[in-house]
């Protein structure tokens, strides 16, 4: 529980340095998709035991 607080806490400081401009969430988030491909680059070692993301 401590790392998810303190990753909320990084995210939250990179969120309010972030410029104010219209849209710029764009720029500097990723789309659904990418995440899940990011979330299986991280998972991969775990995915290959368990097949986790197989389709």
């Amino acid at each position: 529980m401590k790392n998810v607080e303190s990753y909320l806490q990084v995210m939250n400081k990179l969120w309010q340095r972030e410029p104010k401009v219209k849209n710029s969430f764009l720029v500097f988030y990723l789309t659904p998709e990418q995440r899940y491909e990011r979330l299986k680059e991280i998972m991969a070692p775990l995915s290959q035991k368990q097949n986790i993301f197989r389709k």
